[in-house]
């Protein structure tokens, strides 16, 4: 996934338009233009961990929903949350 965002990050930057845009971006929130090579080193400094720290305080089982989709819409009626293992 890393290296996906990563690509994705640099292909971005191909564009004139999204990069000034980016520019204008950062220096309105920082203060200051970012390069590339920041933005790759950040994506490189997020840790497993962080992801999991965030994904905790996301996503929580109270507050998922369930769609189902299917031809036997009386038995989907019937059918209980908490036959599913989170």
């Amino acid at each position: 996934v890393r290296n996906l965002v990563k690509g994705a990050t640099v292909r971005y930057t191909e564009s004139t338009e999204h990069r000034m845009y980016s520019l204008a971006k950062n220096f309105i929130i920082t203060g200051r233009p970012d390069t590339i090579q920041e933005r790759l080193a950040a994506l490189d400094a997020v840790t497993e961990e962080d992801i999991m720290r965030v994904a905790q305080d996301i996503i929580s089982p109270n507050a998922l929903n369930i769609v189902m989709y299917g031809n036997k819409v009386k038995e989907m009626k019937d059918f209980d949350v908490s036959q599913i293992e989170i």
